[in-house]
Parts: C-alpha cells; sequence; structure tokens
C-alpha cells in the first residue's frame, strides 16, 4: 500500500511539473508573482519550488512509512503509542490512531502462496477531501445549473468581452485644446506625409478633382465637419464623406488620432503655394 501510495505522489508531483513547464511563457501571469524578476530567474525559482515540493513529498511518505511501522511494533510488545507517532497513522488510514488501537486487519481467506493481504481503511485526509468533493460540486450544480447564479465558461467569455469592450471601446475622446508638444506635433507629421499628403498635399494646401484623392485645404479657417479639436479627431478617426475621407482608427491609436489632430489644428495659417479655395463653413477658434 506505502509504495503504491509513494508512486502516486511522486506522480501527482511530476505531472504537475511537466504541466507547470508546458505552460510557462514570458506572457504568463505565472511569472508575475515575482515581480520585477526576470523570466529566467523566475523559471529557475520556480523549478527550485516544485523541487522542495517534491523532496518534502518524499519526506512525508517516509515519516508516514515510519510512524506505521512503529505504532504497528509497539502494539505488538503492548506498549503504548507515544502521541507523535499516533499522528502519522491519521495519513496511513488508522481511524483509529489516536486511540492506539492499530486499524490494519488481514482478510482471512486472501492467502496465496503464503502473501496476505491487508484490509486498510482509507487514509481519512484523503477521505475527508472527497466528500468536500461532493459537497462542492452540489454547491458549484445549485450556483451554475439550478439557480444561474453564476457565469459558466461562455457566460465569463461574454461578460469579458463587454468587459474589454467598455475599458478599450472606440470612444470619441474629448479634449479642451490641441497639443503643444514639439516632439509629439514633429511625429504627427511625421505620420501625416506617410498617410494623408496623398490627398491634403505635401503641404496640407488641398488637393483639386473630384475623385478620392482630392481633399480640401487645411491651412485656411474653413471646415467641412467642424473646425475644433474634437471635430478633427472624430474625422480623422472615423472618416466622413461616404469614404472621401477615410477612417484610420484601425490604423492609429486614440493616442495618435489625437496628435495627428493636434498638428492638422496646427497648420492654420500657415504660408503655402497654390492653396486650394476654401470648402465648408468659417471656424474660429
Amino acid at each position: 500500500m506505502n509504495k503504491r501510495y509513494i508512486l502516486s505522489l511522486l506522480s501527482t508531483a511530476l505531472i504537475a511539473n511537466s504541466a507547470s513547464a508546458q505552460s510557462l511563457s514570458e506572457e504568463s501571469m505565472f511569472f508575475g508573482m515575482f515581480g520585477d524578476l526576470p523570466v529566467e530567474m523566475s523559471f529557475v525559482l520556480i523549478v527550485i519550488i516544485l523541487f522542495l515540493l517534491v523532496i518534502l513529498t518524499l519526506l512525508s511518505a517516509v515519516l508516514i512509512d515510519f510512524g506505521r511501522h512503529a505504532r504497528k511494533d509497539l502494539v505488538e510488545k503492548g506498549e503504548s503509542i507515544p502521541f507523535i507517532i499516533s499522528i502519522f497513522g491519521i495519513f496511513d488510514g488508522d481511524t483509529k490512531a489516536l486511540t492506539g488501537e492499530y486499524a490494519d486487519t488481514i482478510i482471512d481467506d486472501h492467502d496465496y502462496d503464503g502473501i496476505q493481504e491487508f484490509d486498510n481503511d482509507l487514509p481519512p485526509w484523503w477521505l475527508y477531501g472527497f466528500y468536500i468533493t461532493i459537497i462542492v460540486s452540489i454547491g458549484y450544480m445549485l450556483h451554475y445549473h439550478v439557480f444561474k447564479t453564476g457565469n459558466l465558461s461562455e457566460g465569463e467569455y461574454l461578460s469579458e468581452l463587454k468587459t474589454a469592450e467598455l475599458l478599450y471601446a472606440d470612444v470619441d475622446l474629448v479634449y479642451t485644446e490641441p497639443l503643444a508638444d514639439k516632439a509629439k506635433l514633429a511625429e504627427a507629421k511625421i505620420i501625416f506625409m506617410e498617410n494623408c499628403a496623398t490627398c491634403h498635399g505635401d503641404e496640407a494646401a488641398g488637393s483639386r478633382g473630384e475623385d478620392f484623392t482630392a481633399g480640401p485645404n487645411l491651412t485656411d479657417n474653413y471646415w467641412l465637419y467642424g473646425g475644433n479639436i474634437n471635430d478633427v479627431y472624430k474625422t480623422i478617426k472615423h472618416g466622413q464623406g461616404n469614404g472621401k475621407m477615410p477612417e484610420w482608427k484601425n490604423k492609429f491609436s486614440n493616442d495618435q488620432i489625437y496628435q495627428i489632430a493636434s498638428f492638422v489644428k496646427s497648420l492654420k495659417g500657415s504660408k503655402v503655394n497654390n492653396p486650394k479655395e476654401p470648402q465648408g463653413e468659417l471656424y474660429e477658434d
């Protein structure tokens, strides 16, 4: 029985070790338990912890086996069992370990070539653990399937999606004024030249034509879709004119769009060559 018990504990520890090793990755939250420690050091600590767990498991099995044989010898000699030794009987299936009465009994009709079989009780810790799982399973069934007060896997997934939509939704942010940071405006200018100059021109003076490459002049005071920072922000983010002004929300973050909108607002009054005629309505800050 004890050999099987030891092998079972070892197998459990090894399986847990293997499963943990397969699931660990740099993105895993498991490494977060060590704070800012490098991933390599975190992995080493995890291996050490698992190794110590295996050692503790083996040591516990040895102590339990020692307690079992010690109790048996003391009972056969008619001597009292010290309390410290009797405690180990709880882990070995001796339900009367604390009373000093040895619980193992031999099954009389199981004698094969001199090999006899013990009819041992299940270890109390295992038996009570099993009872607890039954109680938990009943509570689980009532909570999730009967009263439906908890979310199953699909419900949790949908709930997390709703939470994510609230936290990371494509919402329209509200700004009081454009950015004034020169470094961020310089970054926005690069983005503008790479993505917006095709329609609005290198100087943002606008381009002429009736196709989708024709964009309005962004250096004057006239705006087709509103001229405050939030109007420009929404125009860049969601697009306008049935696609004539494309939406950029799938390419740039909210912060980047705010930078671009601020750069566009900073172009007011710029001296440009051959500016396009005014379009839209006059807007004064």
